[in-house]
């Protein structure tokens, strides 16, 4: 997920692993985090071994946070709540 002049925004549902949106490369999504504990989840798909690069932001004060799995389930990083903005250089070879 990167920051790009153009905006996907989320498709619902995407609560569960198997609803994940698509993350094209290069281009930003937008999604709506809601009081209560609300789930979004998001797939992306890496052609050949570098570097993944991903900035998330919450602009309405909703503590959020990023968890990245492989295609095996397995926690490969899982951020901090924040409320403000975090950036995370995950290696993907």
């Amino acid at each position: 997920m990167l920051l790009s002049s153009y905006v996907k925004a989320e498709t619902e549902p995407n609560d569960l692993w198997d609803q994940a949106n698509p993350i094209i490369l290069g281009v930003s999504e937008s999604g709506i985090a809601t009081a209560g504990g609300d789930i979004d989840w998001y797939r992306v798909e890496i052609p050949e071994d570098g570097q993944l690069t991903l900035n998330w932001t919450s602009n309405n004060s909703q503590l959020v946070y990023c968890q990245i799995y492989d295609t095996l389930g397995v926690e490969l990083f899982a951020s901090n709540y924040t409320w403000a903005r975090a950036h995370l250089f995950l290696r993907t070879d």
